[in-house]
């Protein structure tokens, strides 16, 4: 923690992966040139403004090796992430904008390759025991623009809304 408001955390991920024990599985489709190793330093940040809104942003900075050479064009190796949190009784807003590497973490079942786009999400509480909330995100890959590999687009938006009944029970729907 420096000062009253600003929280620094500086963090360093090695990742490796055997690729011929990889290629050998039948659960776990492999496409591409997997990587077989990737190093990150990354450093975040929490700037506090006041109680109610808060800045945060992450700076990552990664390298990789694959087992063959790649078939796209050499992404930036910078990594960031950055937006606001506001929050409140009845109301909550964070957003963020994303720009990650293709070797940013490449873990099996969280890897997403690279991808750069907006998010927000909102939660409004008019009564203590009702809450509207919603979300939505518009990502996009291929931000080195290798005319080699497909682009895809990611658009997602969700609503929903929660009630707190007597007795400790709850509804709630989401769409």
């Amino acid at each position: 923690q420096v000062g009253e408001r600003l929280v620094i955390a500086i963090r360093f991920l090695n990742l490796s992966t055997d690729l011929k024990e990889l290629r050998k599985s039948k659960e776990i489709a492999v496409t591409g040139a997997p990587l077989h190793d990737s190093r990150t330093a990354i450093l975040s940040g929490l700037y506090t403004m006041s109680p109610q809104i808060k800045w945060y942003g992450e700076v990552a900075h990664s390298q990789s090796s694959q087992a063959q050479p790649p078939t796209a064009l050499h992404a930036p190796p910078l990594s960031a992430t950055f937006g606001p949190i506001i929050e409140t009784r009845a109301f909550t807003l964070r957003a963020n904008f994303i720009l990650q590497a293709a070797d940013y973490m490449p873990l099996l079942g969280y890897y997403l390759g690279d991808r750069r786009g907006p998010f927000a999400e909102i939660r409004v509480r008019p009564h203590s025991r009702f809450e509207v909330y919603g979300g939505a995100s518009n990502y996009v890959n291929n931000v080195a623009g290798a005319p080699n590999l497909h682009t895809y687009r990611a658009t997602n938006e969700s609503a929903g809304a929660s009630v707190r009944l007597p007795s400790r029970v709850s509804l709630s729907g989401q769409w």
